[in-house]
């Protein structure tokens, strides 16, 4: 069942199939998710890069599920937090700097960003409820609460570091200066959330690319 989606997923965003992607992506994903990992994690990346020749964009879009599925399922560790924010700040490294391969639908990249933010308040708030002075505490409090997190790097979502990805993206996209251009009316006429779209923000009307690359 993973190996067949992981296989299929991995073509249709290779081939940019953007319909087919966003289909996988909305219907196949949740479906999945709700019949077989209704109580715990997807496999990890490691366990299905062999499927898609370790391409490592995709294996950072796998992650990037992954640790959202995660997320809505479990308390993620300080490890979970870490990894899922350094998958965050790559593809939004590659998506803005990179060489283009790769066309993502427009729900999917921005439900991205919406994660993006919230997995920043989450990580800040369950930070706060962490005792500052919780001695060599190595998991999950009773709470909920991860004890490590309030000696967690300065780094790790960090205010500065998140903010300036966001502006980033905004400026990638062209955005700005396509809403002072018409209003916004050109992209009241674009098209849904299951077509190509242009950044992660799914702010600007060209395609957003991502290139091919291996670990």
């Amino acid at each position: 069942m993973v190996k067949q989606f992981v296989t299929y997923f991995y073509r249709h965003i290779r081939e940019r199939h953007v319909p087919e992607t966003w289909s996988m992506y909305d219907v196949s994903f949740p479906k999945l998710s709700d019949r077989y990992f209704k109580q715990g994690p997807w496999p990890s990346v490691d366990a299905v890069s062999s499927l898609v020749d370790h391409d490592h964009v995709f294996c950072l879009l796998y992650r990037e599920l992954y640790y959202r599925h995660l997320y809505s399922r479990t308390t993620p560790t300080l490890e979970d937090r870490t990894a899922s924010c350094d998958t965050y700040e790559q593809l939004f490294r590659i998506a803005r700097e990179a060489p283009v391969n790769m066309v993502l639908p427009s729900g999917w990249l921005w439900d991205m960003v919406d994660e993006f933010c919230a997995q920043y308040h989450s990580f800040h708030w369950a930070r706060g409820r962490a005792p500052a002075g919780s001695g060599g505490g190595v998991g999950l409090r009773p709470g909920g609460a991860d004890d490590r997190l309030a000696r967690a790097p300065a780094s790790l979502w960090a205010h500065d570091a998140t903010l300036a990805a966001l502006n980033a993206n905004v400026e990638r996209s062209g955005v700005v200066a396509e809403l002072m251009r018409d209003g916004g009316k050109a992209r009241r006429r674009g098209i849904g959330p299951g077509g190509g779209a242009a950044v992660l923000a799914a702010a600007s009307r060209r395609s957003v690319s991502i290139p091919r690359t291996t670990l």
